[in-house]
């Protein structure tokens, strides 16, 4: 297969307009569903035999990556077009036009009949919610997280803004298979075919996998980039990697609503209870280093602490909008 040179998103480079009216046929042309192998085949050829063909190529793949705002009547044109006939051309001289004068800033929510679908989740604090993607993926999400997904020609994309989420990815029904990664603050994890957590910390994203593989890369340090396999867990900032360790109980057990303490100090156990409650809770330095295990279930944090404070010569003191973790 031909390689490519990436010319950056966004780029403003003349790309003829011809080129353009081509890569917009082979846009729908793919988007329809209707590609043999032998389309394909003839697709990379020519991406291939010309240099503007492949920045006419980069061009749509770009734009149609973001899909955002898009203006009626072009949401169903760069969707999916007509496939056939006079509505088929006009739907490609409304794209090539989109695309040649740059308003090609499309948008479309929670629809996969091509290969384009965005939409976004969150949830509430003590929440936990389950969620199947347009492409079968499925993903967990912990309390207070946030993420938008964007799926486009060139990737499928989850950007998590807050919290954590456990992904198992699903192969791309896309005629040209995409790689599915999650983005953080920090980087970018992409999916080697695998089932793996991403947690947005404060200044660091943490990974975890529990099947097959991740490629991790730090944001601003390229060269960094590293391979994760089942059972390990690591925390990455964007120039690099810290804290890399097996798998823990806790790693796997949230998403089952549990929290599984391992010989933990009472002061992150008191932390993690208090990510799923609303009103705060912390724990006095005096016990801070008492050690504790158990399963707690997270969706019931009373009965969390009822059961601390059966383990040990701790009490609950309930103040006027937190509580607090206090020796007996």
């Amino acid at each position: 297969m031909a390689s490519h040179a990436a010319i950056p998103a966004g780029d403003k480079a003349h790309v003829p307009a011809a080129a353009l009216e081509q890569a917009a046929e082979w846009f729908v042309l793919l988007a329809s569903g209707e590609a043999d192998a032998e389309d394909h085949r003839r697709w990379l050829a020519w991406r291939a035999g010309c240099p503007s063909h492949e920045a006419a190529w980069q061009r749509v793949e770009s734009l149609s990556g973001r899909f955002r705002e898009v203006p009626p009547p072009f949401a169903s044109v760069a969707i999916v077009g007509p496939s056939r006939g006079a509505g088929r051309r006009r739907a490609l001289k409304q794209l090539a036009v989109l695309l040649a004068t740059g308003a090609g800033a499309w948008g479309v929510q929670r629809s996969y009949q091509g290969m384009v679908w965005s939409a976004s989740a969150t949830t509430a604090i003590g929440e936990q919610r389950d969620w199947v993607l347009a492409d079968g993926s499925r993903l967990t999400l912990d309390t207070d997280s946030a993420l938008a997904v964007d799926f486009g020609l060139g990737q499928r994309l989850i950007r998590l803004q807050r919290g954590r989420v456990l992904v198992e990815t699903a192969p791309d029904p896309a005629p040209i298979a995409r790689s599915i990664a999650v983005e953080t603050a920090q980087g970018r994890v992409i999916a080697l075919g695998t089932r793996f957590s991403v947690r947005q910390e404060a200044g660091t994203s943490q990974v975890v996998v529990l099947e097959a593989r991740v490629d991790i890369r730090p944001a601003d340090n390229a060269n960094a980039g590293t391979i994760l396999a089942a059972g390990d867990a690591v925390r990455f900032t964007r120039a690099g990697f810290k804290d890399r360790q097996p798998l823990g109980l806790h790693d796997t057990a949230w998403a089952k609503g549990l929290l599984m303490a391992d010989n933990w100090s009472l002061l992150d156990l008191a932390a993690e209870l208090s990510r799923y409650r609303r009103q705060p809770l912390s724990c006095d330095p005096r016990i801070a280093a008492l050690r504790i295990s158990g399963v707690f279930p997270l969706r019931d944090s009373d009965a969390a602490l009822a059961a601390v404070t059966d383990s040990l010569p701790v009490r609950v003191e309930r103040r006027a909008a937190s509580l607090a973790i206090v020796p007996r």
